[in-house]
């Protein structure tokens, strides 16, 4: 069996990533299962190629995977193009779905919705993997290009004259934001295993190791929804990090988490930037709306303790959310302003299918038909997810809000190594 990667960049761009040149180097594959992992916000955008699929490869299954179908698996098996969906983790699921395709066993896939000739749609529940022991760490060499995965593009955010790779020590976040995908998670898998798992600390320092070594990693980005949901485990792995690995990295983290101990111990271990979630600055907004119970105060501290050990930070901050007004939206732009933080990034506010706050704006009426798009774009471009409503902003003055703050990325972000 061979898995080939066919990467859909529309931020790289370039013909071989609209939908005609997508469509080419996957027939010059001839395959005979494509598989597809989306995450929501980029559904909408993924329809063009959905389609050209569904007309070149009728008579090829499609499976698609991710947060997407996991949020919303009727609107995803609904799509003509697609033939089976997984709602839960991939692994098994996927190998079980070869398996059959290839003739061997037979009867329903656990783990995945699966469409029949008929429009029928056959259920199953999703498959929790909650023991990573027992799963082969990813394998990189999809990615590879000639050997290499220089020239990728695979960091957004580190310095741009090293080469960083994106990794990740565990999966699940024990917090409950109404606006994220894991607080859906976390209510699908109550009582039905393990969801926030880690994998063992000196498999996963050796597996650092062979990626350093084969292919000249500079950097390392751990890109866990929250790399400090097990705090034993973040000390242990910090002490073997610094004892084997010797290469600076960042991590996404919780201000409740940064501590002066914490930041001293990951700034010994190489660390070099923390990115942290303050997503209003209205601490009133932020506890009653986005379930977020942290207050300003710990927000102005942790990013001094961080500062004082000589760690960067990286702020993300989301406006545009339901009923939130123009003065909120500005103490967010106020507190990154107090704490400037070597990176300042904002986005509007993307409705996810299955979250408390999607429902929220449903139920008030302020959904946009496939308003879910490319969120960068939309804040460059001053673009309301959501429709205007009483209590909340209008686009002149949601326009003049991404203007300001585009203003202090240009003069503040001064990220460097």
């Amino acid at each position: 069996m061979k898995v080939h990667l066919v990467v859909i960049n529309t931020v790289i761009g370039g013909d071989e990533h609209t939908v005609e040149g997508y469509i080419k180097r996957v027939s010059q594959l001839q395959p005979d299962l494509i598989a597809i992992s989306c995450m929501s916000p980029h559904w909408y955008p993924l329809e063009p190629y959905l389609q050209a699929v569904d007309v070149n490869f009728s008579q090829t299954p499609v499976l698609i995977g991710g947060y997407q179908p996991i949020l919303s698996p009727e609107q995803t098996i609904a799509h003509p193009a697609v033939d089976y969906i997984c709602v839960g983790d991939g692994e098994i699921p996927t190998a079980t779905l070869i398996q059959r395709l290839r003739g061997e066993g037979e009867g329903i896939v656990p783990g995945l919705w699966e469409k029949s000739p008929s429009g029928e749609i056959i259920k199953s529940a999703p498959v929790l993997t909650d023991d990573l022991s027992k799963m082969p760490l990813p394998d990189y060499t999809i990615y590879e290009e000639k050997g290499s995965l220089h020239g990728l593009g695979l960091s957004m955010f580190g310095p741009k004259k090293l080469f960083i790779l994106p990794v990740m020590t565990g999966r699940g976040c024990p917090y409950r934001c109404t606006y994220c995908c894991n607080t859906p998670l976390l209510e699908m898998w109550r009582g039905k295993g393990k969801y926030i798992r880690k994998y063992e600390p000196e498999r996963l320092i050796d597996e650092l190791c062979q990626l350093r070594d084969r292919y000249g990693v500079d950097y390392f980005e751990f890109w866990d929804e929250l790399f400090l949901a097990n705090m034993k485990f973040a000390y242990h792995f910090l002490e073997l990090y610094k004892k084997h690995i010797n290469l600076p990295f960042s991590i996404n983290s919780r201000v409740e988490k940064m501590d002066e101990k914490f930041c001293y111990t990951a700034k010994e271990a190489g660390c070099h930037t923390i990115w942290f979630g303050i997503e209003s600055g209205s601490e009133h907004y932020r506890i009653k709306n986005i379930g977020r119970k942290m207050t300003n105060e710990q927000i102005i501290i942790a990013a001094e303790n961080a500062r004082q050990v000589g760690i960067q930070c990286l702020t993300f901050n989301i406006i545009g959310m339901p009923f939130e007004t123009r003065e909120h939206m500005l103490e967010t732009l106020e507190i990154n302003k107090t704490i400037r933080p070597e990176f300042f990034f904002f986005w509007p506010y993307i409705p996810l299918r299955g979250t408390p706050l999607y429902d929220v704006a449903k139920k008030a009426g302020l959904l946009l038909e496939q308003a879910v798009g490319n969120y960068i774009e939309g804040a460059i471009k001053g673009k309301l997810k959501l429709k205007v409503h009483e209590g909340g902003v209008t686009e002149t003055e949601f326009k003049e809000i991404c203007s300001l703050m585009q203003q202090f990325q240009q003069e503040n972000n001064r990220l460097a190594l």
